[in-house]
């Protein structure tokens, strides 16, 4: 990670940014270019992605590609949970984890699911929600949609969470010392 993540996170978490509710809108301008390009990039190329895509592939494929990225979040919801106090949300998301990484062959068959061990997700706007911070104003970010500060601020601490960034460090550290 960089060190403008890190100040980013830092700055996004500081006790002076605990944001109340506000009446107006102090992002209005960008918000609405934000919903606008969101709405074109939606109909000329999102969409019509989507629809290819489900075009062309097979229901089975779909849902083991949903599951996989699914079984993703899971360590983030656990750790999560942890944060937020709930040990028993935490135990199952981690075995979701793991009888979906293992028995499931990587997250492509929700096998936790089938023993009726359900998919309960936390994530760290959750969590900063959970002690007290505030949600802060609006925000409409481009293709992610709508959303708040302390949400975003959430996304972004969720980051070093998720297994897609963990095999993204290692390849960075490879090509480091190659």
């Amino acid at each position: 990670m960089t060190r403008s993540f890190y100040f980013v996170v830092a700055l996004l978490f500081s006790p002076g940014l605990v944001f109340g509710e506000t009446e107006t809108d102090p992002f209005e301008r960008w918000n609405r270019a934000m919903f606008a390009f969101n709405q074109k990039a939606d109909s000329y190329v999102l969409s019509p992605v989507a629809k290819g895509y489900r075009a062309i592939t097979p229901k089975p494929v779909r849902t083991g590609v949903s599951n996989f990225f699914d079984n993703l979040g899971e360590p983030i919801t656990a750790v999560n949970s942890v944060l937020q106090a709930k040990p028993g949300k935490a135990v199952r998301s981690l075995t979701r984890f793991i009888f979906n990484s293992t028995i499931g062959l990587f997250g492509l068959f929700d096998v936790a699911g089938a023993m009726g061990i359900e998919r309960e997700r936390e994530d760290l706007g959750q969590t900063l929600a959970y002690w007290g911070v505030g949600s802060g104003p609006y925000l409409v970010l481009p293709i992610l949609g709508p959303s708040n500060l302390r949400d975003l601020g959430g996304r972004i601490g969720d980051r070093p969470l998720s297994p897609v960034d963990w095999q993204n460090e290692v390849g960075v550290t490879e090509l480091m010392i190659a």
